[in-house]
């Protein structure tokens, strides 16, 4: 977490928006659920945790066990846009 939390801090020093992403396995309970909470906590970044509920081991989302397809990344990208559309209006450039 160490080398996240400076990657992190590298991202505000320029000025970025950081969303910390969570990735859970299919098949693994993830063991990093309160390392990432407490490091957004920390870093003050945005956190999505378990970005892919509901897409992993639904078959109609799956190119194989592992890969979504295209529709499985499409309902990934609309669940990080949904969590973002929020933040947008201050993200935006003065002027554009």
């Amino acid at each position: 977490m160490q080398n996240l939390g400076r990657m992190i801090d590298e991202f505000h020093q320029v000025g970025a928006f950081v969303v910390l992403i969570g990735i859970r396995s299919a098949s693994l309970l993830d063991q990093n659920v309160r390392r990432f909470q407490r490091l957004a906590d920390e870093k003050q970044v945005l956190l999505v945790s378990d970005m892919l509920r509901g897409v992993l081991g639904n078959s109609q989302w799956m190119s194989d066990p592992i890969h979504p397809n295209d529709e499985g990344y499409a309902a990934i990208s609309a669940r990080l846009a949904d969590v973002l559309r929020p933040f947008l209006a201050e993200l935006a450039p003065a002027g554009g």
